[in-house]
């Protein structure tokens, strides 16, 4: 009677450790290690839960952000290894090299031109100055995060940033409309940073370039098209939210311009008594397309 009950005492205890054994986990590049129940292994994802309640959340995992994992549970119908093979930990034979990553935006939105009233205008001028404050935009920009990770989520990298700021007012004067049209142009260079998550992207852009300016001016005492090439700062942050693997859509507020007292009036050169303010904020709606 005692060898039966040893030997049933054996039987549970051996029953147990096997199911301890069993309990499937995957171990991440952040050193985590999730207890899971693995429903699916194809050869990019890996699909799990992470209690076995019917109502818990599926979630995923690419293999390239995993070192090892043990699925101990496979059921048929999944594309993971054969079915004799459930006991074994499959190590994924090489880790995932750090490699380059590039994200490019483009998008459009609103301008709202920096500045201050300068001394002697009329209410002519003031309402011209109204409308050139308010105008609409374009920006292109070019990331590259090289194979340097801060952490996992976090990369510093470069940038190419182009915008595109318009904007134009009028007043009715006695004998003709009075009219300003505005352009700029800014191109630079940028150091920037990304924040990578599950379904966002946030970017930090810093950078100095040039601000081409041009204006083309039809006033009360003369017309004129005045220009200059500025020394400007741009500033920019950006979020995205992941459409898809590539894909994403989002908002990016940006500031660039400079301060000049020096410009081309009708091919002559003129300098103003004070630097005038040739800058503008945008808001804009961005799509962009990531290798990352």
């Amino acid at each position: 009677m005692k060898v039966l009950f040893r030997l049933v005492l054996l039987v549970s205890i051996s029953l147990v450790s096997f199911n301890l054994s069993a309990q499937d986990y995957i171990v991440t590049f952040n050193n985590d290690t999730i207890k899971c129940k693995i429903i699916e292994d194809n050869e990019s994802f890996i699909r799990f839960k992470t209690n076995d309640a019917d109502n818990s959340t599926v979630q995923s995992l690419n293999k390239k952000n995993i070192i090892s994992y043990f699925n101990g549970s496979l059921k048929e119908g999944t594309y993971g290894k054969e079915a004799t093979a459930r006991k074994e930990v499959y190590e994924l034979p090489d880790a995932p090299q750090k490699q380059t990553a590039f994200y490019f935006t483009a998008g459009g939105g609103y301008v709202r031109r920096l500045g201050s009233d300068w001394d002697g205008m009329t209410n002519t001028d003031k309402k011209i100055l109204d409308g050139i404050r308010n105008g609409y935009g374009l920006e292109v920009d070019a990331y590259c995060f090289p194979a340097f990770y801060v952490n996992n989520s976090l990369n510093w990298g470069i940038s190419a940033n182009f915008k595109y700021m318009h904007s134009s007012g009028e007043a009715e004067g006695i004998d003709k409309t009075y009219k300003d049209v505005q352009n700029l142009y800014y191109i630079g260079p940028a150091l920037s940073l990304r924040y990578d998550t599950k379904h966002f992207l946030f970017t930090l852009t810093a950078g100095l370039g040039v601000t081409l300016y041009d204006t083309d001016y039809k006033g009360i005492l003369r017309d004129y098209k005045m220009s200059a090439t500025i020394f400007s700062t741009n500033f920019a942050l950006g979020v995205d939210y992941k459409i898809s693997r590539n894909l994403s859509c989002g908002v990016k507020v940006s500031m660039a311009g400079g301060n000049e007292d020096t410009f081309q009036v009708n091919g002559m050169t003129e300098e103003k008594e004070s630097a005038r303010t040739v800058s503008g904020i945008m808001v804009s709606g961005v799509i962009g397309f990531r290798t990352f």
